[in-house]
């Protein structure tokens, strides 16, 4: 049977998980999208260890995993979003170590100047900011 109201289906046991019965499905079920899509890749890039250093453009759903995530990795965590409304939600809510506006062109290029000056910084773009990104190329 197909469809949202399966009661069976038939899966390889390495793509099933056990839900705990303690987890509410509305906490836990992001971490299994969102979750899995901004882990994999902090993951593969070696970003899972203490002292990196992480960019992120857009603090939308994505954007708040990955702040997670680094900073529950020990990252230092660069937030750039559009407008300054979500800098509280950044520094003070998800602990991000820092927030640039990026329609501050200035802001951006002292940001990633300086970056490039640490041979051990990596930053970790996700480009929902499309217009910022292809003024870096």
């Amino acid at each position: 049977m197909l469809g949202g109201n399966m009661r069976i289906f038939l899966a390889d046991e390495h793509f099933v998980l056990r839900w705990p019965k303690n987890l509410p499905l509305d906490s836990g079920a992001p971490l299994l999208c969102a979750g899995i899509i901004t882990y994999s890749p902090l993951r593969h890039f070696g970003l899972d260890k203490p002292d990196m250093k992480v960019g992120v453009v857009g603090l939308g759903g994505l954007g708040h995993v990955v702040v997670k995530f680094a900073k529950a990795f020990g990252a230092e965590v660069t937030v750039i979003s559009t407008t300054s409304a979500k800098k509280q939600e950044a520094l003070q809510g998800l602990k991000a170590d820092h927030f640039i506006v990026s329609k501050v062109l200035n802001m951006i290029t002292r940001g990633v100047k300086k970056k490039r000056r640490l041979r051990k910084d990596v930053c970790i773009f996700l480009c929902v900011l499309h217009q910022i990104v292809q003024g870096f190329k």
